[in-house]
This record gives C-alpha cells, sequence and structure tokens, in this order.
C-alpha cells in the first residue's frame, strides 16, 4: 500500500509540476523576479544603479525565431520599474551558445549610460521556450531616474514579428530601502 501511494503522489506531483510549466510556458512573456536599484537613493548616496531580470519567452509564436533575431541585433528590451525607471537597449554583440541552444549578450548602453549582460537559454527540452537573464549594471541617474521606485514593474520585448509585455502587478513589488530599490517576484 505504500508503494502505491507513493507512486500515485509522483505520478500526481511530476503531472502538477508540467501542468504549472505548460502554463508558463504559454503566455508568452512570463517575469518571475526583477530588482532594480536607484542610481543615487536616500540611503544609498553615489552608488549606481542596477537591473536584475529573470523570466521566460514562449517564442512559438514567431517559430522559434528569438535566437536569430538577437544574433541579428534587432531584439528590444525595454523595463519599467516603477516612478522614473525607463531601461531600453537593442541587444548587440549576441552569440550563439556553443553548449546548449540559445543566444548570450553583453554590450554598453548609449551615452555611457551602463552596461548589460543578457543570456536567452532554451528552458528545459522545450523547443522554443526561453529562459531569460539580464543583469544590467552602473546605470546612470538619466536610466533610473531618482523618484522612489515602486510597482507595477513592466517588461517588454520587442522582436522583428511579435510583441510580448508582461507587469508585475504591485502586490509583486516592495520598495525597500526608502523606495531606492525595488524587488519584485511573481506569484
Amino acid at each position: 500500500m505504500k508503494f502505491l501511494l507513493a507512486g500515485v503522489l509522483a505520478i500526481s506531483l511530476s503531472l502538477s509540476l508540467a501542468h504549472s510549466n505548460a502554463a508558463w510556458a504559454q503566455s508568452g512573456l512570463t517575469v518571475s523576479k526583477l530588482d532594480a536599484r536607484l542610481f543615487e537613493g536616500p540611503e544609498q548616496l553615489k552608488r549606481a544603479g542596477l537591473l536584475n531580470l529573470t523570466g521566460i519567452l514562449n517564442d512559438n509564436s514567431t517559430g522559434g525565431e528569438l535566437i536569430d533575431d538577437l544574433v541579428a541585433g534587432t531584439v528590444v528590451l525595454q523595463v519599467d520599474a516603477g516612478t522614473g525607471f525607463a531601461f531600453a537597449v537593442t541587444l548587440q554583440g549576441c552569440k550563439r551558445l556553443a553548449s546548449h541552444p540559445g543566444a548570450r549578450c553583453k554590450g554598453d548602453l548609449p551615452g555611457n549610460a551602463g552596461r548589460y549582460k543578457f543570456q536567452a537559454r532554451r528552458y528545459r527540452n522545450s523547443p522554443n521556450v526561453f529562459k531569460l537573464d539580464l543583469r544590467a549594471r552602473i546605470l546612470i541617474a538619466s536610466v533610473t531616474g531618482s523618484d522612489a521606485l515602486d510597482g507595477p514593474a513592466t517588461t517588454t520585448i520587442i522582436q522583428t514579428n511579435a510583441t510580448r509585455i508582461d507587469t508585475l502587478n504591485v502586490d509583486e513589488c516592495i520598495a525597500m530601502r526608502s523606495g531606492g530599490f525595488l524587488r519584485c517576484r511573481a506569484d
């Protein structure tokens, strides 16, 4: 009886995990984590701004063109993380990953506004679903703004044949350090 119960539990757990991953992957762009920091905030004088972003992108609607678009330098990433924080970059310098289906990009923002690293890797064995990671550092005040950060936070990815938007709601975002840092986590 113990083995039967354990088997039923394992099957139901694997089905529920597969269902949640499928639901996640069917929504186009799903941002799971976003951290943003002002260039200069009330409790962090003279600190450079930053942006960390993690998410999943289903690219089935374009037949998996994301990696080709990244290598061609035609993908635009925009993040609005509350009051005054406006990050926008056309991802450049992208190269295919040799070990895994995906691409890695790194470059400088125009006008010495900061640096970024971006990676898209195939998510598990899903053919056109990618895990996204962005790390942007040394962001200046013209990118981060100077007002206290507050949710919601919106991320937009524009490809040649698709535009995908995801918004983390106010209740998923917490302003910390007197509004100088914004942490958002999806439910």
